[in-house]
């Protein structure tokens, strides 16, 4: 093969290149004389071709010349050699690469060749320039193949090289397809055989016109590739449990091809087993569908695809039976129904899903209304059987007890709709129950809040319920007798450690909640350094607004100095823009004015009557300014108030320039005291003037939030000064505010409830946003001042139209729905730190008419749900969330001209339409609190009204804080 090879490359280099072999002695042929002719210089070669193909016959002829150009006839002969690039050439392949016959060579061998004549009869004269002559192999006689492997696994490949050589055995380049047998499982492309199917392929070179092959073809032997899949396949698909079955495990590679002895086994299924890893057996007892698997045993074949075979247990002969029953009560009532479902299963424990029963037979006052749902007519105790089809020995009996009466349940403290106050968070429940099969020992349970109670003898009780909430409490009693029937009642009350009283109201408003409104005025109102008298947003430019229009002219003294004989007068008093500078401090606010180029004239009478003027470059004034609050009225003190004249000149005639030593200080201290007395006298007042604004006396309306065509509800906001503090942060004012309206139900209460520190748990007053010009905080006590006063005047007692119910009742006429809310809304941030509102005990009272008789219910109704305090448009908004249906709570009280199952039908009809219609009223609405007034300054700059703008608002403690910017 090596050798093969070698001739192979050497037949490819020889149409390209060649070796002078003049000293080979085959290289020099014998001469044909042509004749003698002294004088000649040159010879030249020529061919009658320079290409030709092997085994083809080229002429040549040699020409002398004299130095003239002439010809001379003299005797010559010719050489040929052959260029082989100083590659050595095995002179074998050499032996017959051309023949001479007389002036003809002819050539076989592939090569490039050079051909020189020469004079035979003078030895120097030989062509320098021979002729060349390439010679290219013939047409291929014959193709050789050569595979580089011929064993290989299925999808590897191998090279195949095809080479043509024609009838004197020089090689060529032919274009060439494979040819294979079989012809199929493989491809072959540029040179490259693929096979993908195992098995032995003859592969030989051929022609891609086919009219050549090579003699003898090569034989391929192809194996499978690596393990790629493993196939499962059961001997069958359904089975018994604990029915073993057979599988079988088919493994091939990538291609299909089937790999033998790989050791298998099942692969791991939950609820299947395999005994012996050896022996392809599985079995499993529980009925259902498993897909069986082949694995590997081997550890080192990997990445292989498992494909499984599906498996069937189906369930075993019938050996258990179940029955049960919903609702699955001691007891049941006339009006309700039981549904019977049952469940059969094998040893196994597999349900046995077509399983029939027998049919029922049932007694008198029992009846099946639908298959295996009974209805009762009577109240009794009856024994239902259930008998497996088929199957007599599994049966079961199911007994129900048809009860009508539950227990009754009396709370008398805290009654329904109380309002609690006291210091412990325990409050005593206490009351009785009782029921109609007999004292409390037929009460088998009773429960206040999921928490189990003890009954007294005669079914009294007294349970303190500790850890109650601020606001409002649910109390949910539930009682069961000996017979599972259940009682169960839900009421609520208010509880705080504090309420404000709200009676009398309508002749002496009741008394204002201190600090329940605040009113922070952060460093930038109090002055942000900018003062432009268009815009009034700060208190530095109202001071300095109001003081450049004081007349400080008729605070000095007429005459200003009098002595040594003379009236000296101080007139037409002028100076520029006055700039005032205010800065919060402890106790008060501290005021700094400039007053620059300060001029009046004076006028002197006396002996003489001399003129001048006096005059500063400017005044520099301070002082304090104490602020307080002592009996809701504002107290403001100037203090500390200095004067400083710059520059300070007084200019009389020269003559009489004398006359200033008797006057000067006294006029400087006159001009002083004028200022000092603006300050004490002006300022000092509209400073209380200003924290006046502030005080709050209106009427507020406020569309009925249920009866839209009804009147507005009439509020009465009235607040005063409670308290003032400063730093230099700014100035906190707390405003003593009461809300009230004209009582128009007849409930009495404690009054409002009081957060009272969530229970005095936390205290103290929120923290304003320093950036912000004004702060305002609206107490949560202030607002349920407000929801109690709207409930006080009966807002909240109202009628629903029947209309609103949708399609009503079947079998019902509605004649009214009234709303009567037994305590007024409250809002709690105490409970989780959610802000909630929460509305007890509503009165829901429904007539109606069953044919000619009327029917009357009573219900109760309680709900908290999230709530958000908000801002809007000037008011403080309450916007409430939709009510969960989990904190909604309701219980039947009365139910006049009923039976039973009448009043399930009309429960169920409040639970899905009159309580979700009272859901939509409150919940996921916006209500407007009340609105917050403007602050009027026109009494200092005409048309200056104090509005909010970029406001923020959050929640704090006890207070909704809204925080702003002014204009």
């Amino acid at each position: 093969m090596r050798k093969f090879a070698f001739w192979l490359v050497l037949g490819l280099l020889l149409p390209h290149c060649g070796t002078n072999f003049s000293n080979d002695p085959k290289e020099t042929l014998d001469a044909t004389t042509l004749g003698d002719v002294e004088g000649a210089t040159t010879i030249d070669s020529t061919l009658n071709a320079q290409e030709i193909a092997a085994g083809t016959k080229v002429d040549v002829t040699c020409t002398v010349r004299d130095r003239d150009g002439q010809e001379i006839d003299t005797p010559t002969s010719f050489s040929v050699s052959i260029d082989t690039n100083g590659n050595p050439v095995d002179p074998s392949y050499l032996s017959g690469a051309y023949s001479i016959d007389g002036k003809s060579i002819t050539f076989n061998r592939a090569g490039l060749y050079t051909v020189a004549c020469r004079a035979t009869q003078i030895a120097s004269l030989v062509d320098q320039t021979p002729a060349s002559l390439k010679v290219v192999p013939g047409a291929p006689s014959e193709l050789l193949t050569t595979i580089h492997k011929t064993s290989l696994s299925a999808g590897n490949t191998t090279p195949v090289q095809c080479l043509g050589r024609d009838a004197y055995g020089n090689f060529t380049l032919v274009e060439t397809t494979l040819d294979v047998e079989p012809n199929s499982g493989y491809t072959a492309e540029n040179g490259v055989f693929r096979p993908t199917t195992a098995g032995s392929y003859a592969v030989r070179c051929a022609l891609k016109d086919g009219s050549l092959k090579s003699v003898e073809a090569t034989t391929v032997t192809v194996t499978p590739g690596p393990a790629r899949y493993l196939k499962a396949t059961l001997e069958k698909g359904t089975v018994a449990p604990n029915e073993k079955v057979s599988f079988s495990c088919t493994v091939t590679d990538e291609f299909g091809n089937e790999i033998e002895n790989l050791k298998v086994q099942a692969g791991s299924v939950e609820g299947i087993t395999q005994d012996d890893f050896d022996i392809l057996e599985v079995y499993g007892t529980r009925a259902g569908l498993y897909t069986i698997t082949c694995t590997p045993q081997e550890a080192w074949v990997r990445n292989v695809t498992e494909i499984g075979d599906t498996l069937e247990i189906v369930p075993g002969p019938p050996v258990k039976l179940e029955v049960a029953r919903a609702p699955d009560k001691a007891g049941y009532k006339l009006s309700e129904t039981v549904e019977l479902s049952y469940r059969v299963y094998d040893a196994y424990g597999n349900l046995i899903p077509d399983a029939e029963i027998d049919p029922i037979t049932l007694a008198t006052g029992i009846e099946e209304i639908s298959p295996l749902t009974f209805g009762f007519s009577e109240e009794n105790t009856y024994n239902v059987t259930v008998n497996v089809k088929d199957h007599p020995e599994l049966s079961e009996v199911v007994t129900l007890i048809v009860d009508q009466t539950g227990p009754v349940i009396v709370i008398t403290a805290p009654k329904r709709a109380a309002m609690v106050k006291q210091s412990s968070t325990t409050v005593n429940v206490v009351g009785k129950v009782t029921d109609h099969l007999g004292d409390a020992q037929k009460i088998k349970s009773f429960t206040i809040n999921g928490a189990q109670v003890t009954l007294q003898p005669n079914g009294s009780f007294s349970y303190p319920l500790s850890g109650v909430n601020h606001g409002m409490n649910i109390i949910t009693a539930v009682a069961t007798d000996i017979l599972d029937q259940t009682t169960k009642i839900v009421q609520s009350f208010y509880f705080s450690t504090k309420f404000h009283p709200m009676n009398g109201v309508g002749t002496t408003p009741p008394a204002a909640l201190a600090d329940s409104l605040l009113v922070k005025l952060t460093a930038k109102m109090v002055d942000d350094g900018i003062h432009d008298q268009r815009e009034l947003d700060d208190l530095g430019t109202l001071f300095e607004l109001v003081i450049n229009d004081l007349d400080i002219f008729s605070y000095l003294p007429r005459p200003a100095y009098s002595g040594n004989g003379y009236d000296v007068y101080v007139e037409n008093l002028t100076y520029q823009h006055i700039t005032v500078t205010l800065a919060p401090f402890v106790g008060g606010l501290n005021l700094k004015a400039t007053i620059p180029n300060f001029y009046a004239e004076i006028e002197a009478k006396g002996p003489f009557n001399p003129d001048g003027s006096v005059s500063a470059s400017k005044v520099n004034i301070n002082a304090n300014i104490n602020i307080s609050v002592v009996n809701s009225q504002p107290v403001v003190a100037v203090k500390d108030v200095t004067v400083e004249f710059i520059d300070f000149n007084i200019d009389v005639h020269w003559a009489i320039n004398w006359l200033i030593n008797f006057f000067e200080e006294d006029i400087k201290k006159d001009i002083e005291s004028a200022f000092a007395q603006v300050l004490q006298n002006q300022v000092g007042s509209m400073v209380v003037s200003f924290l006046t604004q502030l005080n709050l006396n209106d009427n507020y309306q406020i569309p009925n939030f249920f009866d839209t065509s009804g009147p507005p509800i009439t509020l009465q906001v009235v607040s005063t000064l409670s308290s003032a503090s400063f730093d230099q942060t700014g100035g906190l004012l707390g405003l003593g505010t009461i809300i009230y309206a004209k009582k128009n139900i007849q409930r009495s209460a404690l009054g409002t409830l009081l957060r009272d520190g969530c229970l005095q748990s936390d205290s103290g007053f929120p923290t304003f946003n320093e950036f912000k010009r004004i702060g305002i905080g609206v107490s949560v006590d202030l607002l349920n001042m407000a929801l109690f006063s709207i409930w006080w005047n009966g807002a909240l007692t109202f009628d629903v139209p029947p209309s609103q119910l949708g399609a009503g009742i079947p079998g019902f006429t509605i004649q009214s729905v009234h709303v009567d809310m037994a305590l007024p809304p409250i809002i709690t941030d105490c409970n989780g730190g959610k802000t909630q509102l929460q509305i007890g005990d509503i009165e829901l009272d429904l007539k109606l008419k069953l044919g000619t008789k009327d029917v009357r219910l009573t219900m109760y109704a309680s709900f908290s749900t999230e709530a958000m305090l908000g801002f809007a448009n000037d008011q403080i908004t309450l916007t409430v969330n939709e009510i969960a249906q989990e904190n909604l709570y309701l219980e039947l009280t009365r139910a006049d001209g009923l039976g039973v199952s009448d009043v399930d039908q009309l429960t169920a009809f409040v639970k899905t339409t009159a309580l979700p219609l009272l859901s939509n009223l409150i919940g996921g609405q916006t209500f407007n609190a009340f609105p917050l007034p403007e602050i009027d300054f026109s009494a200092f700059a005409p048309g200056a009204i104090l509005k909010l703008k970029e406001s923020e608002f959050s929640s704090q403690k006890d207070f909704l804080l809204i925080q702003s910017n002014v204009e």
